[in-house]
């Protein structure tokens, strides 16, 4: 509750501020029925000049011909003027508290901020405001100041509201409100395509919007790939890059909508007619299927056959994943070798070469390689900008950041910038990983690296973690108990030491680390000495 003295407004008693803009307030308040309203009110004393104010005024009656005919844009009951302000009055959006008497306007900002709503709730939170800017543009006027607070809704309904900025489609301007407006100037409809990037973004991530592109690791980008990629077209710099009408926005939601579709329709499908039709389908599909399956499968496929799908998978090796490389040689096992010229026998060992590697270092595809390259790249003025194409790569490539490899690289990143956010996200998935579905010393080697590094960072309690995880996937692997003297010596643990000693000693007893060991031990224990001298 405000408890400044209220306006007055004609016919109105005002109860409380709701919202506030750079020249004006929105107010909660009843009329002599009771039936609660919303009233914008622009003090005209706030305007610089006469223009401006007319501007506003025009913009409010523009507006009020063209939203009064589409559900997703709020209604203007009606408008006044009295000598020291100009007011319109609206829908009242839904109270989100609890209390009655008490209001919380419920916002698409306030539903961002307060809520986890799914894919399905998110992509009909963009069908509604498409359909509302594409009225909009249709009138040729664009709404120049789209963001999740101006977004509300009504009865459930979403609406588009606050026309204040309203102006022609084809007119530039730098203004509307910083975080969803370009730095550069766009016509009226670039600049509503632009913005309704930025609220694709909030959508996904719950950031705020100066934040873009900038995808956090908690954020389940797998699941977001395809709105991510509108979102970045929304806003590309370049007018070829980026849509040029709500048109072409909805061509591409729709084909994100489309699997949503499709399990909408199979849950139609649970009658009993429909069942027993969907079964005599599969038996269809399945002897239809056979012979081609079979040919697949079963025959050997001819020499050119052979020779064209290794060229192919070889020049796409590094965007293919591991999976359809497999897939490639599962077909290629039903060839001839003797067949295959030196050329193709040379590129297939390439190719096998490359699956191992993947498969060793824990990857689905070449993307995530990128990641710790770019994190050891020295080319950025700062590390603001090193951490934002990084970012920015991720949200291009999601199935990068899947992987414990790159995992491990953008926990040391988050370390060194300080980014604490996102190393305890990053951290939280690494703890999570299945590590023994990866070959068991490539796990264990990447673990010790970054056991390596929480051991110089002192996050010794971490470190031990880890390294018991590379202790169960390689226990007769020497490195492991190198790692642990280390952690153990330096938390002043010598007896524990001497433990990881003895047993790297066992291990590896030709290492020249075991002189210095012993020494270090020796050292520090005055009155326990670690067995008989190695030397």
């Amino acid at each position: 509750m405000n408890n400044r003295v209220p306006p007055v407004i004609p016919n109105f008693t005002l109860i409380e501020i709701c919202g506030r803009g750079g020249s004006s307030e929105v107010w909660f308040a009843a009329d002599p029925n009771g039936i609660r309203r919303a009233i914008r009110i622009m003090d005209k004393t706030r305007f610089s000049d006469e223009f401006r104010l007319e501007s506003e005024s025009k913009a409010v009656s523009v507006y009020r011909n063209i939203a009064n005919q589409h559900p997703n844009l709020l209604d203007i009951l009606y408008t006044g003027e009295t000598p020291e302000y100009l007011y319109y009055v609206t829908e009242l959006a839904d109270n989100v508290n609890s209390f009655p008497n008490q209001y919380e306007a419920d916002t698409l900002a306030w539903r961002i901020k307060n809520r986890k709503e799914s894919r399905k709730i998110i992509l009909s939170y963009l069908e509604a405001i498409l359909n509302g800017v594409e009225q909009l543009h249709r009138y040729e006027i664009a709404h120049h100041d789209l963001k999740p607070e101006n977004i509300i809704f009504v009865k459930g309904v979403l609406k588009i509201a606050d026309p204040g900025l309203i102006a022609s489609s084809n007119k530039k301007t730098l203004g509307g409100t910083p975080g969803f407006r370009p730095s550069w100037h766009l016509s009226g409809i670039e600049a509503d395509i632009y913005a309704i990037g930025k609220i694709i973004y909030c959508l996904m991530t719950k950031e705020d919007p100066t934040r873009f592109p900038e995808i956090p690791p908690e954020c389940p980008i797998e699941e977001f790939a395809e709105l991510n990629e509108i979102a970045l077209k929304c806003c590309e710099r370049e007018p070829e890059e980026r849509y040029h009408s709500i048109a072409e926005i909805r061509r591409d939601l729709a084909a994100v909508r489309e699997p949503v579709k499709f399990l909408n329709r199979f849950e139609g499908m649970r009658t009993k007619s429909s069942m027993i039709l969907a079964v005599l389908l599969c038996i269809s599909l399945i002897f239809n299927l056979l012979p081609f399956m079979k040919g697949c499968f079963q025959n050997k496929i001819s020499k050119t056959e052979a020779q064209q799908l290794i060229d192919i998978t070889y020049q796409n090796m590094n965007s293919m994943t591991l999976k359809e490389l497999d897939t490639v040689f599962t077909l290629l096992d039903h060839a001839d070798p003797d067949e295959l010229t030196t050329t193709h026998e040379y590129r297939l060992q390439q190719l096998d070469e490359y699956a191992g590697f993947l498969r060793n270092m824990q990857a689905n595809d070449a993307a995530g390689f990128a990641i710790p390259l770019l994190i050891s790249m020295s080319i950025f003025p700062d590390k603001e900008t090193h951490a934002k194409y990084i970012y920015h790569y991720i949200s291009l490539n999601p199935s990068a950041i899947l992987s414990p490899h790159t995992l491990a690289r953008c926990y040391m990143f988050h370390i060194r910038n300080g980014s604490r956010k996102f190393a305890e996200e990053t951290l939280r998935r690494l703890k999570q990983c299945d590590f023994s579905q990866y070959n068991n010393y490539a796990a264990a080697f990447e673990l010790l690296q970054l056991v390596n590094f929480m051991t110089a960072s002192g996050d010794f309690e971490n470190a031990l973690f880890f390294t018991e995880k590379a202790e169960k996937l390689a226990p007769n692997y020497a490195p492991v108990y190198m790692i642990l003297f280390q952690i153990h010596y330096k938390k002043q643990e010598y007896d524990k030491a001497e433990e990881a000693f003895r047993k790297y000693r066992e291990l590896h007893p030709q290492s020249c680390c075991i002189e210095m060991f012993y020494e270090m031990l020796t050292r520090k224990q005055n009155t326990k000495k670690p067995g008989e001298n190695p030397g």
